[in-house]
């Protein structure tokens, strides 16, 4: 069991070639093939790498980085991962943006959202939705979706108060 960690990108391509390779010795490679074809893939990264690895505290990286660039070098591995992905059969891909991170409470030092972080998460997904239609440009035979997660997120945050659910700090 993985406690306050992740397994990296390269680690999980490496864990779906074996799952693929065990398939095609099952069923055989064109069945593994069109089963793969036919999967919903769903991605989702990012989120440790904003909060442990550029805002996370003892980190270099936001004195060395801008978000821009942080940014930037997650969207070249990201890209690169998804079309491996595409490589090994992925034809239908969710991509979810970030979620407002800001509103976390380890960021909320003056009560409400952290704006600095909720801006890069912004830029974050703004190069992911700029991303996703490279890919299906790139792709034409694979369809990728971007899922607004941040705005998902955020608009239930900023209406607690109309199902009557109040917002409150545990210390």
């Amino acid at each position: 069991m993985l406690q306050g960690g992740g397994i990296a990108l390269e680690i999980q391509s490496q864990n779906h070639q074996e799952t693929i390779r065990k398939i095609s010795e099952q069923i055989g490679e064109d069945a593994a093939n069109d089963h793969l074809n036919s999967c919903l893939y769903s991605t989702y990264i990012g989120s440790n790498d904003y909060m442990l690895n550029y805002f996370g505290s003892g980190s270099s990286a936001t004195r060395e980085h801008t978000p821009e660039e942080f940014t930037n070098d997650l969207m070249d591995r990201y890209s690169a991962h998804l079309q491996e992905l595409h490589k090994y059969g992925a034809r239908k891909i969710a991509i979810f943006g970030l979620s407002p991170l800001g509103c976390l409470p380890i960021y909320q030092f003056s009560g409400g959202c952290n704006e600095d972080v909720n801006n890069a998460i912004q830029f974050f997904n703004s190069q992911l939705r700029i991303l996703v239609d490279q890919l299906n440009h790139m792709f034409p035979d694979a369809r990728h979706i971007f899922v607004n997660t941040f705005s998902i997120v955020f608009s239930n945050l900023s209406s607690l108060g109309k199902y009557s659910l109040k917002r409150f700090d545990v210390y």
